[in-house]
């Protein structure tokens, strides 16, 4: 597999990440969590979706958040699969149903112009 890690899309200092090894969706449940409370404490309305596999963490994790009432945004090309069938069917069916499937080009370029003032 062709593999790039593009670094211009790494979290700006301050941003809440969450990584797992396991479905995705856990740590969508570690975000709304009451104890933890850190989508409510930060103002979190907005998760940016990448990894891998599209048709089962990546997917877990954007119903999950879609059904924790989050706006989801899943980076095509930062998303990937064994099959490049099940690939393309994901995201198109994500895309019509929970979330916005756009370019990583297209998000760090609204990221940016989000946040330029608090650069």
């Amino acid at each position: 597999y062709d593999v790039e890690v593009v670094t211009c899309a790494s979290p700006v200092e301050g941003a809440a990440t969450l990584r797992t090894s396991s479905g995705l969706a856990i740590g969508v449940d570690r975000l709304v969590d009451p104890r933890r409370v850190v989508a409510r404490d930060r103002s979190i309305d907005t998760l940016v979706v990448v990894g891998i596999s599209t048709s089962g963490c990546v997917r877990s994790a954007v119903t999950d958040a879609f059904s924790h009432n989050f706006r989801v945004i899943v980076v095509s090309d930062a998303v990937g699969d064994r099959s490049a069938y099940a690939h393309r069917a994901n995201l198109f069916d994500m895309d019509m149903k929970y979330a916005d499937v756009e370019s990583l080009n297209y998000v760090v370029e609204q990221m940016k112009w989000k946040y330029s003032d608090r650069a």
